[in-house]
């Protein structure tokens, strides 16, 4: 009915109305300006890797933890080691499902 492409027509401006008053947030943060390099709120077009600092070592790295052995896979470790860093105060990914491990060995 024509009522109805009325209708269609009316959306459809509205919809044209809310993309061209759209304004993207600026990618450069206070953090970007200030070179806070402590802040998830930096560098948005880039992806961040989260690295943290042994307490027993003060060797810097990504989180770790021993595998137990068990059934326990590789991401869940994985997961359990970034949980116990930085809790669930933010929000992460792991990319992939095979996280990999590595074995340091001593030049002999």
């Amino acid at each position: 009915a024509k009522g109805d492409d009325d209708d269609d027509d009316d959306d459809d401006n509205k919809d044209k109305a809310h993309e061209e008053a759209f304004v993207p947030a600026p990618r450069e943060t206070e953090a970007d300006r200030t070179g806070d390099v402590r802040t998830i709120h930096r560098q948005l077009d880039q992806f961040l890797f989260l690295v943290v600092q042994l307490k027993d070592t003060g060797e810097w790295g990504f989180p770790r933890r021993v595998h137990s052995g068990g059934d326990e896979t590789m991401r869940n470790v994985a997961k359990a080691a970034m949980e116990e860093c930085i809790g669930n105060s933010l929000e992460t990914f792991l990319v992939g499902n095979a996280p990999l491990g590595h074995f340091p060995v001593c030049n002999a």
